[in-house]
């Protein structure tokens, strides 16, 4: 059950953060940021750094800015790298739960409403996981399963970790 899905609007405070980071994606990055406007849960911000790009990356996300008032695009001149672009975009947040999304890739249309609606449900829970089509030319040629679960994620992180 999802307590709340409204669009948020101008100062409201969204629920969910989706923080992205992209470095000379522009052959990729429209379809990724069209797949969080499409998502069925609305109630989202959408922060993309566009890390020192020097192709049309910046230009598509300023076209993308326009037409969604919830993106907010983070531009750094320089390249700064993956986890600190993520952390810039962390930083300047305002959601209570944060989703991220790689340039090159694509959400289905209920992701944030299926991990929104455990979370809420789900007080233990912490983190969420997702599987990963590897897809080319629209066509899925292999799948990564990934754990879903707080209790499988965790399992997850215990073997990689030790």
């Amino acid at each position: 059950m999802i307590v709340e899905n409204s669009v948020v609007e101008n100062n409201a405070t969204p629920l969910v953060s989706v923080v992205m980071s992209a470095h000379n994606e522009d052959n990729t990055i429209s379809r990724s940021i069209t797949s969080i406007i499409a998502q069925s849960y609305q109630n989202w911000e959408f922060l993309i750094v566009d890390d020192g790009s020097s192709d049309r990356t910046l230009e598509i996300c300023e076209k993308h800015k326009s037409l969604a008032t919830r993106i907010r695009l983070l531009r750094k001149s320089k390249n700064i790298g993956l986890a600190k672009s993520l952390n810039l975009a962390i930083k300047a947040s305002k959601g209570h739960f944060i989703a991220r999304l790689d340039a090159d890739d694509w959400c289905c249309p209920e992701r944030l409403e299926e991990q929104v609606s455990d979370l809420q449900n789900n007080n233990e829970v912490d983190v969420l996981g997702s599987s990963v089509f590897l897809m080319e030319n629209g066509v899925i040629q292999a799948e990564a399963r990934m754990p879903l679960k707080h209790h499988a994620i965790l399992e997850n992180f215990r073997k990689r970790n030790i």
